[in-house]
């Protein structure tokens, strides 16, 4: 049968595609997603599921990174941002040659009722761990976040469990996307409730993500990069938009390089 045939990696449960018929695979341009299935404990891979974008990659990357839209795009699935939360901080940022992670400042609140049914062990504090991660420039983990128990004071004491939001996002066209979607998580790993709560909200969340990003792409022939404003809650969008741009010159070089 003549049919095109592509090198493929499989690091469970991925399976990375060299669509480069043209260049010899260079697996060491594979990130390294060991990362999410360490800790030795058991992991949950559950609320798996694909929709299509009529938007181009690019944007639907960024979006993932968009803290700021946030209170405007999922004000009933997520909350809103308010005064009371103070000032955006800024997070640390991790830059590796197949991986971008931000961390975000922790968060210490009184224990909710809610996670102490999560957690029997927490204690009267608890904190949050938040982080964001591009793995290579398809994978991304929005929201990852690991809950700490907490003193009094705010110091952390132990991990009580992660979980992790996990997006693929695959090109289809210059203006359309396969958007994949899953959640990780290594705690009551046998309720299937906990499971069906979270993935019914992801899928909120992502549908709201999706008409917004739909309405977006028709725009974007019409403005001028020059005219966008960006504020400290849009770092890390713009950090990895960056980091894209850097890439696809460094790809164009090597093609250069190449037929010359």
């Amino acid at each position: 049968m003549d049919l095109k045939s592509f090198p493929v990696v499989e690091q469970k449960p991925f399976v990375w595609i060299w669509a480069d018929l043209e260049t010899p695979p260079d697996i060491s341009r594979l990130p390294d997603t060991a990362s999410l299935f360490s800790h030795g404990t058991e992991k949950l891979l559950f609320g798996t599921g694909t929709c299509h974008v009529e938007a181009r990659s690019q944007i639907v990357l960024e979006n993932l990174f968009d803290q700021s839209h946030i209170s405007f795009t999922h004000p009933a699935s997520l909350g809103i941002r308010s005064c009371e939360d103070g000032l955006a901080k800024a997070c640390s940022v991790l830059e590796e040659p197949t991986r971008l992670c931000f961390q975000h400042p922790l968060k210490v609140f009184s224990t909710p009722d809610a996670m102490t049914a999560f957690f029997p062990k927490i204690g009267s504090t608890m904190g949050i761990r938040s982080r964001a991660e591009l793995f290579g420039i398809s994978l991304v983990v929005a929201a990852g976040s690991e809950i700490v128990s907490c003193d009094e004071e705010g110091h952390v004491q132990d991990s009580m469990g992660q979980l992790a939001f996990l997006h693929g996002i695959t090109p289809e066209t210059d203006t359309t996307t396969h958007y994949h979607f899953a959640i990780l998580r290594d705690f009551a790993t046998g309720s299937e409730d906990i499971s069906e709560q979270y993935a019914s909200r992801n899928r909120e969340v992502i549908a709201e993500d999706v008409r917004v990003l739909n309405a977006i792409e028709p725009c974007l022939d019409q403005t001028r990069a020059c005219d966008e404003p960006n504020f400290v809650t849009d770092a890390e969008a713009i950090h990895v938009r960056r980091r894209i741009e850097r890439l696809i010159l460094e790809e164009e070089h090597l093609r250069t390089r190449r037929t010359g």
